[in-house]
Protein backbone atom coordinates (compact mmCIF):
# COMPACT_ATOMS: atom_id res chain seq x y z
CA UNK A 1 0.00 0.00 0.00
CA UNK A 2 1.37 3.40 -0.92
CA UNK A 3 1.98 5.90 1.84
CA UNK A 4 -0.73 8.56 2.03
CA UNK A 5 -0.19 11.91 3.62
CA UNK A 6 -3.23 13.40 5.34
CA UNK A 7 -3.67 17.10 5.81
CA UNK A 8 -5.65 18.25 8.80
CA UNK A 9 -7.00 21.75 9.02
CA UNK A 10 -5.74 23.87 11.86
CA UNK A 11 -8.53 24.49 14.34
CA UNK A 12 -8.97 27.84 16.03
CA UNK A 13 -8.73 27.81 19.75
CA UNK A 14 -10.92 30.22 21.66
CA UNK A 15 -13.38 32.68 20.17
CA UNK A 16 -12.99 33.71 16.55
CA UNK A 17 -13.05 37.43 15.87
CA UNK A 18 -13.87 39.46 12.80
CA UNK A 19 -13.81 43.18 12.27
CA UNK A 20 -15.03 45.66 9.69
CA UNK A 21 -12.69 48.55 9.08
CA UNK A 22 -12.85 51.55 6.80
CA UNK A 23 -10.84 50.98 3.66
CA UNK A 24 -8.39 53.41 2.10
CA UNK A 25 -10.70 53.30 -0.92
CA UNK A 26 -13.72 55.58 -0.53
CA UNK A 27 -16.98 53.64 -0.39
CA UNK A 28 -15.32 50.35 0.59
CA UNK A 29 -14.71 48.46 3.83
CA UNK A 30 -12.19 45.81 4.84
CA UNK A 31 -13.27 42.53 6.40
CA UNK A 32 -10.57 41.22 8.70
CA UNK A 33 -11.25 37.59 9.61
CA UNK A 34 -9.48 34.33 10.25
CA UNK A 35 -9.88 31.92 7.34
CA UNK A 36 -13.28 30.25 7.27
CA UNK A 37 -14.08 28.27 4.13
CA UNK A 38 -17.85 28.50 4.62
CA UNK A 39 -17.73 32.27 5.13
CA UNK A 40 -15.64 32.73 1.98
CA UNK A 41 -18.05 30.58 -0.05
CA UNK A 42 -21.08 32.54 1.15
CA UNK A 43 -19.34 35.89 0.59
CA UNK A 44 -18.46 34.88 -2.98
CA UNK A 45 -21.98 33.67 -3.72
CA UNK A 46 -23.69 36.71 -2.17
CA UNK A 47 -21.55 39.57 -3.46
CA UNK A 48 -20.35 39.61 -7.06
CA UNK A 49 -16.71 40.41 -8.02
CA UNK A 50 -17.16 44.05 -8.98
CA UNK A 51 -18.31 44.68 -5.41
CA UNK A 52 -15.83 42.44 -3.57
CA UNK A 53 -12.16 41.64 -3.97
CA UNK A 54 -9.44 39.80 -2.09
CA UNK A 55 -6.45 41.89 -1.03
CA UNK A 56 -3.57 39.37 -0.81
CA UNK A 57 -1.03 41.72 0.77
CA UNK A 58 -3.21 42.66 3.74
CA UNK A 59 -5.06 39.33 3.62
CA UNK A 60 -8.44 41.06 3.88
CA UNK A 61 -11.61 41.16 1.82
CA UNK A 62 -12.52 44.55 0.36
CA UNK A 63 -16.30 44.99 -0.01
CA UNK A 64 -18.34 47.89 -1.34
CA UNK A 65 -19.99 49.51 1.68
CA UNK A 66 -23.47 49.34 0.11
CA UNK A 67 -23.35 45.65 1.11
CA UNK A 68 -22.87 46.24 4.85
CA UNK A 69 -26.43 45.07 5.47
CA UNK A 70 -25.50 41.68 3.98
CA UNK A 71 -21.97 41.43 5.37
CA UNK A 72 -22.65 42.09 9.06
CA UNK A 73 -25.15 39.21 9.53
CA UNK A 74 -22.87 36.96 7.47
CA UNK A 75 -19.92 37.71 9.75
CA UNK A 76 -22.05 37.14 12.86
CA UNK A 77 -23.09 33.77 11.46
CA UNK A 78 -19.50 32.49 11.16
CA UNK A 79 -17.56 34.35 13.86
CA UNK A 80 -18.07 34.64 17.61
CA UNK A 81 -17.22 38.34 17.83
CA UNK A 82 -17.71 41.03 15.20
CA UNK A 83 -16.41 44.54 15.71
CA UNK A 84 -18.24 47.23 13.75
CA UNK A 85 -17.78 50.14 16.15
CA UNK A 86 -15.23 51.78 13.88
CA UNK A 87 -17.79 52.27 11.19
CA UNK A 88 -20.60 54.78 10.88
CA UNK A 89 -22.65 54.11 7.76
CA UNK A 90 -23.73 57.37 6.19
CA UNK A 91 -27.39 57.48 5.19
CA UNK A 92 -28.08 57.37 1.47
CA UNK A 93 -29.82 60.58 0.33
CA UNK A 94 -33.46 60.15 -0.65
CA UNK A 95 -32.39 59.98 -4.29
CA UNK A 96 -28.80 60.77 -5.11
CA UNK A 97 -29.36 60.36 -8.87
CA UNK A 98 -31.83 63.26 -9.32
CA UNK A 99 -29.16 65.99 -9.05
CA UNK A 100 -26.98 64.05 -11.50
CA UNK A 101 -29.73 63.85 -14.11
CA UNK A 102 -30.57 67.53 -13.58
CA UNK A 103 -26.97 68.41 -14.52
CA UNK A 104 -26.90 65.95 -17.42
CA UNK A 105 -30.11 67.48 -18.77
CA UNK A 106 -28.06 70.54 -19.74
CA UNK A 107 -25.75 68.47 -21.95
CA UNK A 108 -26.39 67.33 -25.55
CA UNK A 109 -29.22 64.90 -26.33
CA UNK A 110 -28.53 61.27 -25.49
CA UNK A 111 -26.15 61.97 -22.62
CA UNK A 112 -28.72 61.05 -19.97
CA UNK A 113 -29.50 57.79 -21.77
CA UNK A 114 -25.82 56.80 -21.99
CA UNK A 115 -25.20 57.55 -18.32
CA UNK A 116 -28.38 55.73 -17.29
CA UNK A 117 -27.41 52.60 -19.24
CA UNK A 118 -23.91 52.58 -17.71
CA UNK A 119 -25.23 53.01 -14.17
CA UNK A 120 -28.02 50.47 -14.72
CA UNK A 121 -25.47 47.91 -15.90
CA UNK A 122 -23.41 48.42 -12.72
CA UNK A 123 -26.36 48.59 -10.30
CA UNK A 124 -28.68 45.94 -11.71
CA UNK A 125 -29.37 43.16 -9.16
CA UNK A 126 -28.64 40.49 -11.79
CA UNK A 127 -25.11 41.90 -12.06
CA UNK A 128 -24.55 41.89 -8.30
CA UNK A 129 -26.04 45.33 -7.74
CA UNK A 130 -28.42 46.67 -5.17
CA UNK A 131 -32.25 46.67 -5.55
CA UNK A 132 -32.69 49.92 -3.61
CA UNK A 133 -30.14 51.87 -5.66
CA UNK A 134 -31.51 50.45 -8.92
CA UNK A 135 -35.02 51.58 -7.99
CA UNK A 136 -33.73 55.08 -7.18
CA UNK A 137 -31.87 55.21 -10.49
CA UNK A 138 -35.02 54.23 -12.39
CA UNK A 139 -37.08 56.83 -10.52
CA UNK A 140 -34.60 59.62 -11.28
CA UNK A 141 -34.33 58.57 -14.95
CA UNK A 142 -38.14 58.56 -15.35
CA UNK A 143 -38.35 62.03 -13.76
CA UNK A 144 -35.64 63.32 -16.12
CA UNK A 145 -37.52 61.91 -19.14
CA UNK A 146 -40.66 63.87 -18.17
CA UNK A 147 -38.83 67.19 -18.38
Amino acid sequence: MPYQKFHTAKKHEGPTRASINKSAMTGWVELVTPFNELFVAELKSSIQPPHRKWEPIGKVWQVNDIYLDKVVPMLKKYFDEVTTDLLQKEPVPSNLFKPLFAILGELPNGTIDKVYRSLAFALHPDKGGNNELMAKLNEAYEDAQKK
